[in-house]
């Protein structure tokens, strides 16, 4: 007998998640992941991402969860998220 599941989360490849930080270099990925980052006044936030094949949905928010930023990585693969003071 052989059982195949499909679209069982899980991931192949680097997740770095540090305080300051957040790096994933996934060659597959189904599921999601998130991290959280403190920013403050002066701080910058620099988002890059590059999707070969799939779809991405990449959403940001604010401590209070208003959304700073949502996206599907069609309109924009790179952009800054400042710190508010």
């Amino acid at each position: 007998m052989l059982l195949v599941i499909y679209n069982r989360p899980g991931c192949t490849g680097e997740r770095i998640k540090n305080p300051d930080s957040y790096s994933l270099d996934i060659l597959r990925m189904n599921g999601t992941d998130s991290h959280t980052l403190s920013l403050n006044a002066g701080d910058v936030l620099q988002v890059e991402f590059e999707t070969s094949k799939g779809s991405l949905h990449i959403k940001i928010t604010a401590p209070d969860g208003t959304i700073i930023y949502a996206g599907n990585g069609e309109e924009t693969t790179s952009f800054f998220v400042f710190g508010a003071a």
